[in-house]
């Protein structure tokens, strides 16, 4: 009886492993990797890639595929580093920048019918010899994770991605940014309150998590203890270096929602931006001076100025899935 035990444990491992190996495969339609299509340049300049965001791929209005683009700031040299011709290979969503500007994590989800994970992937991006942006290097770093989208940290230092997991009930987990055994931060332990991507201070001494019944959650990164509280939530990122402050864009009813800023040092109670955004996460410039969001229906891109009401469109015509964000 024991041996037959084992050897059941056995082959359930076994399986176990394979499911994981399957649920983490780069799922390109092509054999060598990663695609790159350039979207829109006609630019014979070098590309400085500096944004990111998942877009789908459109075909008499339906969505097909799903791409992973990078471009410039002014949107220009629009570039396709992964290009899935298939939704069955998998939709790429909520992307974020490392650190280093070097690598883009982002999330992989699936139509339901196929019955697979979602999962956390990550791809180098480099521009090659002809001024082309190219991505290399697609890994999984964690299968079978939540859809809000993972959360790199800011400095190199801490090297580590933060992402929820939307399951009954909904939990906080840290994984090493190379894969491993994520840690456990937070469980929201009801099946009824849910949790949205989370972000990381300039310093990585924080990291915060939106909380759906109407607050935003800040953890001390020492000894990943609770510590403080913002009674606003909704989308959130923290600001770049030589800021220490959170854009919240407070969720609530109606297409337009307010922009929040809130300093969690001081305590200071949000204070409404004078700029309504439309439920997309807005994301820093590197110095501080401006975010740039995407409309929730993908459609187009605007810039507003940090703690200003002035909204300028930047792009139109596309078909944005998720956030875009900025390199620091």
């Amino acid at each position: 009886m024991t041996s037959l035990s084992s050897r059941r444990l056995a082959r359930f491992l076994a399986t176990a492993s394979l499911f994981l190996l399957w649920s983490c495969r780069q799922d390109s339609p092509s054999p060598t990797g990663p695609q790159t299509m350039l979207l829109n340049s006609t630019s014979s300049t070098p590309a400085h890639p500096a944004l990111t965001w998942g877009q789908y791929i459109m075909r008499n209005g339906s969505i097909v595929g799903s791409s992973l683009v990078v471009a410039d700031t002014d949107l220009s040299h629009q570039t396709a580093i992964i290009q899935n011709s298939s939704t069955n290979y998998g939709i790429q969503y909520n992307p974020v920048w490392s650190p280093t500007g070097g690598s883009i994590a982002f999330a992989r989800y699936y139509p339901y019918t196929l019955g697979k994970p979602d999962s956390i992937f990550a791809i180098d991006v480099s521009v090659n010899n002809k001024g082309v942006p190219v991505g290399s290097n697609l890994r999984c770093i964690v299968p079978g994770c939540g859809r809000p989208g993972p959360a790199w940290s800011s400095t190199t230092s801490m090297g580590k991605i933060a992402y929820v997991s939307m399951g009954q009930p909904a939990a906080l987990y840290v994984v090493s940014q190379s894969g491993g055994t994520p840690a456990s931060i937070y469980s929201t332990n009801s099946s009824s309150v849910g949790l949205g991507r989370p972000t990381w201070n300039p310093d990585d001494s924080k990291l915060a998590v939106p909380r759906s019944d109407g607050k935003v959650l800040i953890f001390s990164t020492s000894n990943w203890t609770l510590i403080d509280s913002v009674a606003v939530s909704g989308n959130i990122e923290w600001s770049r270096s030589g800021l220490d402050t959170l854009a919240i864009e407070n969720i609530g009813g109606g297409y337009y929602q307010p922009l929040y800023y809130c300093d969690p040092v001081t305590g200071a109670t949000p204070a409404f931006g004078g700029v309504y955004v439309t439920r997309s996460q807005a994301t820093w410039s590197p110095n501080n001076s401006a975010l740039i969001y995407a409309t929730s229906n993908g459609a187009s891109v605007w810039k507003v100025h940090a703690f200003a009401s002035d909204t300028t469109q930047i792009g139109s015509s596309m078909s944005i899935n998720g956030n875009i964000n900025w390199k620091r």
